[in-house]
């Protein structure tokens, strides 16, 4: 798997000048782990370059990124990451629980290995696009020529049952249906209705996320679903929240199981 750093630009130093960082090396990672090395020293990009970093010269992506400036924290982001069951890398930034616009939090980046390379800009659009569904990632850090500085670490690498697949940009959006066990609705487990019932106050985001799929796999309609989630929250913004439940909705790479009786639950 191939990975882009530019030397020129420097070591650990976030004040070089952004020309310095127009001429890439590519470097071949062949384990996951080895990925650390080289993002928290170099400037460096997910994307493969024909050329000088640029739009117009980008060829090909085996690691796709998420920047998370506020919004969430890392422990809720791993939260996530282990119920995706994916392999990932997060990798603290430079401005980690640093002010930053009057604000201190966790800042971070989420690194996805690919299970095989992207090489069309639309694929690469639909990929982000889906998995950044999952988190509040900065919209502006999607240029596939986005480069990044150094992380400050500890780098946290997972190694989880699956590999991200890229989504081919024909099949993104187009709700795919599953035959679903049993009739009618199913019982919500115990997780989802305390969570409907403004109980938990916790992991918010996960918590949000395992409702909606679970009021997916009961048979519920996404207007219920919405319904139900508002008499929570009383408000679901159009950044993350509905955009989430729509995603949820059209995608059936996660599933719960269907619950008929109570003791099944």
């Amino acid at each position: 798997m191939k990975l882009s750093i530019f030397p020129k630009a420097g070591k650990l130093s976030a004040k070089v000048r952004v020309y310095k960082a127009t001429e890439p090396e590519t470097v071949e990672i062949d384990d996951i782990s080895a990925i650390a090395d080289y993002i928290t020293t170099y400037l460096w990009s997910p994307s493969v370059f024909n050329g000088t970093r640029a739009s117009k010269n980008w060829a090909s992506m085996d690691y796709l990124a998420l920047d998370v400036d506020e919004e969430m924290p890392i422990k809720e982001a791993e939260e996530i990451l282990n119920y995706l069951r994916c392999s990932y890398i997060l990798a603290p930034t430079m401005n980690h629980q640093k002010e930053k616009n009057g604000v201190v939090c966790d800042r971070y980046r989420i690194i996805f290995p690919l299970s095989e390379s992207i090489t069309n800009r639309e694929d690469y659009k639909a990929t982000w696009n889906r998995i950044s569904k999952y988190f509040p990632a900065d919209t502006s850090c999607r240029d596939v020529s986005r480069a990044y500085w150094p992380s400050t670490g500890p780098v946290i690498v997972k190694v989880g049952m699956r590999t991200l697949k890229p989504i081919k940009a024909e099949h993104y959006g187009i709700e795919r249906s599953k035959p679903r066990k049993g009739e009618g609705i199913g019982k919500l487990s115990i997780r989802t209705e305390s969570f409907l019932s403004g109980t938990i106050s916790t992991n918010w985001h996960l918590e949000y996320l395992y409702a909606c799929r679970d009021m997916k796999a009961q048979g519920y309609t996404k207007e219920d679903a919405r319904a139900k989630l508002l008499k929570v929250t009383g408000h679901l913004d159009t950044w993350h929240d509905l955009p989430q439940l729509e995603y949820v909705y059209n995608d059936n790479t996660v599933e719960f199981d269907w619950r008929k009786n109570e003791h099944n639950r």
